[in-house]
């Protein structure tokens, strides 16, 4: 199965269903945040002649076009390029992780190591990933802006460089926080780069809190089953924390 194809498929469905014990993990739930209804299996259907064409399983379109699944397509692309350069290599999966936050080449060896040593959140792409790549972007961009007077076109005339690195940085942080699966943590991230950088072309200053209050606020508005998520309360509890630290007074 490739990203972006349309099946026809015929398939045995059943209501999800989990174990309630308690301080487990919550089959149910995961599920609902993920948007699956119900579960169940494909039915194995020789194509006899006789049979409609409804009734055997097979691929309609080898690509529906939808902004979701041009993501998925380019993030199983990459995906795929990364193994192919490292066929052999045992840590094929971690640079996966690392460059676009998919996770599933990564042994149950490995994560053990990593939760043992206390450095398997490294594994998943946080908010300090996309906030360096955002600002090497824009660095770039306000350095090449600001040397085009060589080229006679004198182009931070018509616009600070400053508000070009700001829209090169906040649409590198878009791009890649859609390769990396736009998780919780990174979404945090998005949105708090996006809210200064409005601030930044409108020509005021924002707090920090009301910063991270807005980021908070966007994600529980379009993902509101995100509030189930330990990662959520993680991300944002840290940061607060950070910023308090840091910062002091919010």
């Amino acid at each position: 199965l490739r990203p972006g194809e349309r099946w026809r498929l015929q398939v045995r469905l059943k209501r999800p269903h989990g174990n309630a014990n308690p301080d487990g993990f919550d089959y149910e739930l995961w599920l609902l945040q993920d948007d699956v209804r119900a579960t169940g299996y494909v039915v194995g259907r020789p194509a006899a002649a006789s049979a409609p064409a409804s009734a055997v399983n097979r691929r309609l379109d080898a690509f529906v076009w939808t902004p979701w699944h041009v993501i998925d397509t380019a993030r199983g692309w990459l995906r795929d390029r990364v193994y192919q350069a490292l066929p052999d290599a045992p840590y094929a999966g971690m640079i996966a992780a690392l460059v676009m936050g998919d996770q599933r080449g990564i042994s149950q060896a490995d994560w053990n190591v990593f939760n043992g040593t206390g450095i398997g959140h490294l594994m998943a792409i946080s908010g300090l990933h996309i906030t360096m790549l955002a600002a090497l972007c824009g660095g770039l961009a306000s350095w090449l802006w600001r040397r085009s007077f060589f080229t006679g076109a004198q182009l931070p005339l018509r616009l600070p460089a400053q508000k070009v690195a700001v829209i090169v940085g906040m649409l590198v942080a878009l791009l890649y926080v859609l390769l990396a699966g736009f998780g919780v943590p990174a979404q945090r991230t998005l949105y708090m780069l996006v809210v200064v950088g409005i601030a930044f072309w409108r020509g005021r200053i924002v707090r920090v809190s009301v910063v991270l209050c807005l980021a908070l606020a966007l994600v529980v508005l379009l993902d509101p089953w995100s509030l189930m998520w330990p990662g959520f309360w993680l991300s944002f509890g840290a940061v607060a924390l950070l910023l308090y630290g840091t910062v002091g007074r919010m």
